[in-house]
């Protein structure tokens, strides 16, 4: 069975598909699966575009000497996607997990919770990296990938910042704590705040990387 890094790039040069979704668990995810497009488009001197959510998408031209172009935006308007599944753009489609289940069936589709897997294979099998520290980061923090890979390109003997790898602790006992919270379901107040926790913190790694 293939992995979902390679189901990827075969429909970026697949000229016949047009249509390719991806439930995505969070905005990292979307980042993460995002670049990967973004690499496989580098890779082949194809033309890629975001969207942001439910806004209108471009169509493609006809223009013979016009580079293949791959649409990608992040949508959750039912009808929007199924409009955008109908044009004849080549396109890849975030969408939540109940439109995932709805047009999977009959369309390319990968689930974003395998992103585990597809960190571990992108790593590993197309880029030949196989240090555990930057495996383990970028589990931790699929957004941050590709910067990290830059890093690891200048310095092989890669190490995560110590204050990257504090927040990542800090981050794993926030969860640890919701999840032994939900499993009691007795601190209801303490699950309250850890959730808003875990939030802030998030938020406050994007703005501060």
């Amino acid at each position: 069975m293939k992995n979902n890094i390679q189901l990827i790039e075969e429909f970026i040069l697949d000229q016949k598909s047009t249509k390719f979704l991806i439930n995505y668990v969070n905005d990292e995810l979307i980042e993460f699966y995002y670049g990967v497009v973004r690499f496989f488009c580098n890779k082949y001197e194809l033309q890629t575009k975001y969207y942001e959510i439910d806004t209108n998408i471009e169509s493609n031209t006809d223009d013979l000497f016009q580079k293949t172009k791959i649409l990608t935006s992040k949508l959750t308007n039912t009808k929007k996607i199924e409009m955008e599944l109908i044009n004849n753009n080549k396109s890849i489609i975030f969408i939540d997990y109940k439109n995932f289940k709805k047009f999977k069936i009959n369309y390319l589709a990968i689930n974003g919770y395998d992103f585990e897997k597809d960190i571990k294979f992108f790593l590993n099998n197309i880029l030949g990296f196989n240090d555990s520290d930057l495996k383990n980061f970028c589990i931790q923090f699929p957004a941050y990938l590709f910067s990290e890979i830059s890093k690891y390109e200048v310095n092989k003997n890669y190490v995560s910042d110590i204050i990257l790898n504090l927040k990542v602790n800090n981050l794993l006992l926030i969860r640890k704590s919701i999840y032994d919270q939900k499993k009691t379901n007795k601190d209801l107040i303490g699950l309250y705040k850890n959730i808003k926790d875990e939030a802030k913190f998030k938020k406050f790694n994007f703005l501060t990387y």
